[in-house]
């Protein structure tokens, strides 16, 4: 297979609908944004997989790709766009959880640049620490864990540029939180998410409050009856069974990743990981 030179692939990339003339990204990488502004980010969505694979085959898309080598154009993302999967990581985490924040504010950046999709899992770590025997957070239980932890998470977020605050009370009560999120479409969790965890530990907000929840889903253009469907019996049942299986399948705090065939990683320290094994299995 003859792979097309460097200027060839430039050429071809600005003969696509809204590709700069002057531009000096590869056709690789061009083609590649193209195809997913066009889907969705079907690196974060795998239910788009399906529709970008059935677009990608049929002639009025095809017609769209300049005359270059398809593995050039598209690359492994592409292939794996062609065949209906990409490889994922399973993202566990509380809205308690310090932790858990700072996974939450970079983890799409990760996988995005490793191509691993993200399914967003919330749960309650709670009914973990119940079944342990502890009737509080760890870091409670034990003073000096706790000092280390605030602190540890003081250094990591000026170290990453992401503004931190202590919430008033910790852990606070995330039950309301994870039962809307589960509410909130799934495309949509993460950006949900992501606002809850930003007004906890960069604003300092109650997350418990619905008046903080209903502005959140405002913000963001989701409808605000999403709060009457997170107090029904289907999204109760639906957090305590993912409360379960979070039991089940060996955690034991948040935030964890666990990869398709089963690997378990546990803590932000881990998300490197956790995504290079992904990408590889």
């Amino acid at each position: 297979m003859k792979t097309p030179s460097r200027k060839n692939a430039r050429a071809a990339a600005r003969s696509i609908p809204g590709a700069s003339a002057n531009s000096a990204r590869p056709a690789k990488v061009r083609i590649v944004t193209k195809i997913i502004v066009d889907f969705g980010d079907t690196r974060r969505e795998p239910r788009f997989v399906v529709s970008c694979r059935e677009r990608l085959a049929s002639k009025d898309f095809l017609g769209q790709i300049p005359p270059v080598e398809p593995q050039f154009v598209l690359g492994r993302l592409g292939r794996l766009y062609q065949e209906g999967t990409l490889p994922r990581v399973d993202f566990w985490y509380e809205f308690a959880s310090t932790y858990s924040y700072l996974s939450v504010v970079r983890i799409e950046q990760l996988a995005e640049a490793t191509d691993v999709a993200v399914r967003w899992r919330p749960f309650l770590l709670g009914p973990l620490f119940t079944a342990q025997g502890w009737l509080n957070s760890p870091f409670n239980i034990f003073p000096a864990k706790g000092r280390y932890m605030w602190r540890d998470i003081e250094r990591i977020c000026a170290a990453r540029g992401h503004p931190f605050t202590h919430p008033p009370g910790f852990p606070q009560n995330s039950v309301n939180a994870a039962r809307l999120a589960l509410a909130v479409p799934e495309q949509r969790r993460s950006a949900f998410s992501r606002a809850v965890f930003r007004a906890e530990f960069e604003q300092g907000r109650v997350i418990s409050d619905e008046a903080l929840l209903a502005d959140i889903l405002r913000d963001l253009d989701l409808p605000a009856d999403l709060i009457d469907e997170a107090k029904s019996d289907s999204i109760r049942a639906l957090l305590r069974e993912e409360t379960e299986t979070a039991r089940k399948i060996g955690l034991f705090g948040a935030p964890s990743f666990v990869t398709e065939d089963g690997e378990l990683f546990w803590g932000d320290d881990r998300l490197e990981q956790a995504l290079d094994w992904a990408s590889r299995s």
